[in-house]
């Protein structure tokens, strides 16, 4: 998150990959990239107790989605939402990802 907030730039490049260029060069991203970060999510993986059996390239997949979906909320949103991207706020977004939205079952 740090590193997009330095480099506003990247968001501007995805959208005109996606515009201008019809995702043209995101197989290419996705073949140099990808295999990367499911080294990470493996890494994690295998050092966490409890996880659910859910594939790493899914895993991954929803991170991923996380994160743009807070980048780009941050990017068209900014001057509507107070405190957006905030530690606290991507904190609550972490949570979500690694807990859910549902409480803990009562037993």
């Amino acid at each position: 998150m740090n590193e997009l907030r330095e480099r506003p730039d990247f968001l501007n490049l995805m959208f005109i990959e996606f515009v201008e260029f019809r995702s043209e060069y995101i197989p290419l991203l996705y073949e140099r990239i990808f295999p990367r970060g499911l080294e990470v999510v493996q890494g994690f993986v295998e050092r966490q107790n409890g996880l659910r059996s859910i594939p790493t390239d899914v895993m991954l997949r929803a991170f991923l989605g996380l994160i743009f979906s807070l980048v780009i909320s941050q990017a068209l949103l900014v001057e509507q939402i107070e405190n957006i991207g905030s530690e606290g706020e991507i904190s609550h977004y972490v949570d979500i990802f690694l807990h859910g939205v549902l409480e803990e079952a009562q037993p």
